[in-house]
């Protein structure tokens, strides 16, 4: 399974960069490598070269947050929400967890929100699988977990 690469809006210091035309490779280098560095070097300084890239309203999305309904006897859940964007997902694997394991995910019993096509998505014991997601979709799932450390999850997605 190849994973894709989810683009990162921000403001970043550029050390190298290449591009590749065919089989021809030109390279970018901000350091000299053959200098140890040293803890100036590290600093964006006014040579340096910053780079700084908007954030794609359009890209495929994935996220993972508190509902906006909390009930408190029921069993608690996380809203997962991917959005598509511009792009027609023909196969995308989305697993949940935690670096602690204290948290964990019943996926076998999630369940998607009203209006959102659930032909699309199949649910397995690790992961949520979709498949053919027409562009500019967003996909809401009701995920039931139970442990108490929420500040150490974490979505990744993955597609292939």
């Amino acid at each position: 399974m190849s994973g894709m690469q989810i683009p990162c809006a921000g403001l970043f210091k550029v050390d190298s960069s290449f591009i590749r035309l065919g089989k021809v490779k030109f390279e970018y280098s901000a350091t000299n490598r053959m200098q140890k560095p040293e803890k100036e070097s590290r600093k964006i300084t006014k040579r340096s070269q910053v780079l700084r890239l908007p954030r794609d309203e359009q890209a495929f999305d994935v996220q993972l947050a508190f509902p906006d309904d909390v009930i408190l006897d029921a069993t608690p859940h996380l809203m997962l929400s991917i959005h598509t964007g511009r792009n027609h997902v023909t196969k995308a694997t989305v697993r949940l967890h935690n670096p602690t394991n204290d948290v964990v995910f019943n996926i076998e019993k999630a369940e998607v929100c009203p209006g959102v096509p659930a032909e699309v998505i199949e649910f397995s014991k690790d992961h949520i699988a979709i498949k053919d997601a027409l562009p500019n979709t967003t996909l809401r799932i009701n995920v039931p977990y139970s442990g108490v450390r929420l500040d150490t999850i974490k979505a990744s997605p993955g597609v292939g």
